[in-house]
């Protein structure tokens, strides 16, 4: 029995999200058909955590002004209203990023079952603004150089 099939054993006992739509937002392809069928949910939960915590990594650096000169560039294209709702997206992930943690001391199906749930309904609500805002940051990169190519032309 494929993965996907054995999910769906899963889905229609805890009402969780299809397969397809976890697969295109936490590339679950990783995970190995030969995965034994009780530890699914939980290697579902750990894709979900890998990319939650590299959210949570590249939004602390730019909340935090670590070291890096990228960090501090990136923030310094942001509003303060713009860095307050980054914020507010962090807690979000850091609230998932911690319930994944409690379910590595304590387990269970449904408690697996309830992460992903809940995990992915509060990553879809604020993906969007994920998108806003590394469009914003990517294209900060860019600025000067558009900037500097209105001088000129207006010059």
């Amino acid at each position: 029995m494929s993965l996907k099939e054995e999910y769906n054993k899963f889905r229609g006992k805890y009402d969780l999200p299809s397969f397809e739509e976890l697969e295109k937002h936490f590339d679950l392809e990783d995970i190995s058909e030969e995965t034994n069928k009780e530890k699914i949910l939980s290697n579902i939960r750990k894709k979900i955590y890998e990319k939650i915590d590299f959210l949570v990594e590249f939004l602390s650096s730019i909340i935090y002004l670590e070291s890096e000169t990228s960090a501090v560039y990136e923030s310094g294209n942001l509003t303060k209203e713009e860095k307050s709702q980054i914020f507010k997206i962090y807690k979000i992930l850091m609230f998932i990023k911690r319930s994944a943690l409690k379910l590595i001391i304590e387990s269970s199906e449904e408690r697996e079952a309830e992460f992903i749930k809940l995990s992915f309904e509060r990553f879809i609500k604020i993906k969007d603004q994920l998108i806003e805002f590394v469009d914003k940051i990517k294209n900060g990169w860019i600025k000067d150089e558009n900037e500097k190519k209105k001088a000129e032309y207006f010059g």
